[in-house]
């Protein structure tokens, strides 16, 4: 959980006065693309040398941290960008992230055992890890979203108060 606090307050802070940090992150797009084209390099340097850990820091964990946030900031001026064009079902997303962000872990927990057999299939082997993770991120969501939606139905309008949504 304290993981993500990080990310979380970073979100916070993004929403707080969104239209003049979406202008800022605008300004610094090309900054962004770098810090995920080093974070990246690092991170595939650091993998392949099995080096992690200076002491009780870790290396990877704290570039993925930078890598993600890099990319979300990007990813949210690519949506932003978009404008009325933006796909419908993202929408219903946005509208549960509160709740598929603090549910999606447990979905996780229960379906990582069962992705297990992706990496066995010869035909696939390189792409396993890559199918797995798409498999995963479209169960857990839709799960947490499936959550949402029987809590939605069984408290009605009380149910904001509980799931945020």
């Amino acid at each position: 959980m304290i993981y993500f606090t990080g990310a979380y307050a970073a979100g916070m802070y993004l929403a707080d006065n969104l239209a003049e940090r979406i202008l800022y992150i605008q300004s610094k797009k090309y900054i962004l693309w770098i810090v995920v084209v080093l974070s990246s390099g690092i991170i595939l340097f650091a993998t392949l040398n099995d080096y992690d850990k200076i002491g009780m820091f870790s290396v990877l964990s704290c570039f993925y941290y930078i890598q993600k946030l890099a990319i979300s900031f990007l990813t949210l001026l690519f949506f932003k960008n978009l404008g009325e064009k933006q796909p419908k079902w993202l929408m219903t997303i946005a509208n549960d992230a509160f709740a598929i962000y603090f549910l999606h872990i447990l979905f996780f927990i229960i379906f990582i055992p069962d992705l297990g057999y992706f990496t066995f299939i010869h035909t696939i082997a390189q792409y396993s890890s890559v199918l797995a993770g798409a498999v995963l991120l479209l169960l857990s969501v839709s799960s947490s979203m499936i959550v949402v939606w029987i809590l939605k139905k069984i408290i009605g309008k009380y149910s904001r108060m509980i799931v945020g949504s």
